[in-house]
């Protein structure tokens, strides 16, 4: 059954832009940067409980790189 095209009254443009969502976004990202260039690179750790290499890495493609490749993604489209 075929449905009658329907106007649009109301439409929602969300705005990312405000500083609650990007502090909540943008500090576990950049605190990953910090731990990963910290520990990976100089070799030294980033706390008393070092956390193992391959689990920081695997947090910081997920919560390092993605908000950043988000945000690029964005802007280029």
């Amino acid at each position: 059954m075929e449905q009658p095209k329907a106007d649009v009254i109301f439409r929602e443009v969300q705005d990312l832009r405000n500083n609650f969502f990007l502090i909540s976004v943008l500090y576990p990202a950049l605190l990953l940067w910090y731990i990963e260039i910290h520990s990976l690179i100089f070799g030294r750790p980033a706390g008393i409980d070092n956390i193992p290499g391959t689990y920081l890495f695997a947090l910081w493609i997920v919560f390092g790189l993605f908000p950043f490749y988000v945000v690029l993604y964005k802007a280029y489209n």
